[in-house]
């Protein structure tokens, strides 16, 4: 039922200086195998046929996939199932440091993701010197979380290997500007019951001085722009996160919010945005159809944060037509 599928509208940018256009190059395996000399192909046979119990790659692609606030590793299965298909020699982890317990300060999630990842590191890299690209894939808080880890200083060895960043509707400038007032108080009384310290810093709340909170410092020196490819997928159902918030721009009504709230969004915006280069951002959004069995999920905008991950269509629309752009070995 094609009715169901999701309308994708791709943004891409170029330098205003240069003439390049940015096309989409889908690579097919079986093209670049026809293309092998005979001689190449004798030796890739005779280093296949070799048994070793653990693969020597001479460089290793590792994609860590992260879910977002009460997620589970299983989140982006489908995603890593889908990759693993097109992109076999790429090792994924699904990140499970913090399924447990998405409450906590987003700093000792950050710490948690932090050490998870540098031991897998070691252990499938031989301590990391056969690492080659490092990439993340993720929902929501795990956008946050991922931003939050690459500041640390365990984190340097690996700065260079930056490759893909792929954020899936994720509040990277705080969900604080949402306009569904429905959403806006289910998330007030959500965190006065849980008292969540993830939620507080999401709502820009955990500080009374505005550029004390979380997510004002998280801007301050980001390093997105060490990232070869930096992916944004968001859609304006999704009423959980902002969807300038998402796209880490403006928002439209931004000449009618107060002074003081429309200068820190700027701020936040160029802070992260500003060493961007245009040819490394990619904006994606998406337009999902709901039946009736939706409704509930719909009207208070959760079906499409959700469906993100749930839609099978979205997902190998995305990767069929740009793994090799972004995840390639």
């Amino acid at each position: 039922d094609t009715s169901s599928h999701p309308v994708i509208f791709e943004q891409n940018y170029v330098a205003a200086d240069t003439k390049a256009r940015v096309q989409t190059q889908v690579t097919d395996s079986l093209e670049v195998n026809l293309k092998m000399n005979d001689e190449t192909k004798n030796a890739v046979n005779a280093q296949t046929k070799m048994p070793v119990a653990v693969p020597e790659y001479i460089s290793m692609h590792i994609v860590v996939l992260v879910h977002g606030y009460m997620g589970s590793s299983w989140d982006l299965r489908a995603f890593r199932n889908y990759l693993s298909i097109l992109e076999p020699d790429v090792l994924c982890l699904l990140s499970s440091a913090n399924e447990r317990d998405t409450e906590v300060d987003v700093s000792i999630m950050a710490k948690r993701l932090r050490e998870e990842v540098c031991t897998f590191i070691r252990m499938n890299c031989k301590g990391g010197s056969k690492l080659a690209k490092l990439s993340f894939v993720c929902h929501s808080l795990g956008s946050l979380i991922v931003r939050a880890a690459l500041k640390h200083s365990e984190m340097a060895a690996y700065k260079d290997k930056l490759h893909t960043f792929f954020s899936l509707a994720s509040p990277h400038l705080g969900s604080r500007g949402g306009q569904s007032v429905l959403v806006n108080t289910g998330m007030w009384f959500m965190r006065q019951w849980t008292k969540s310290a993830a939620l507080d810093q999401l709502s820009m709340n955990d500080h009374e001085d505005i550029r004390q909170t979380f997510v004002y410092q998280l801007s301050e020196g980001d390093l997105l722009h060490l990232f070869n490819h930096v992916v944004l997928v968001s859609g304006h159902q999704d009423q959980y996160v902002p969807y300038h918030s998402a796209r880490i721009e403006l928002p439209y009504e931004h000449d009618s919010s107060s002074s003081s709230e429309a200068a820190v969004h700027s701020e936040m915006v160029v802070n992260i945005m500003g060493k961007i280069k245009s040819e490394q951002l990619t904006r994606f959004d998406f337009s999902f159809h709901f039946d009736n069995k939706r409704r509930l999920d719909k009207f208070i905008g959760r079906a499409a944060h959700v469906h993100v991950l749930d839609s099978p269509v979205l997902t190998m629309n995305l990767l069929l037509n740009y793994h090799s752009r972004y995840f390639s070995s």
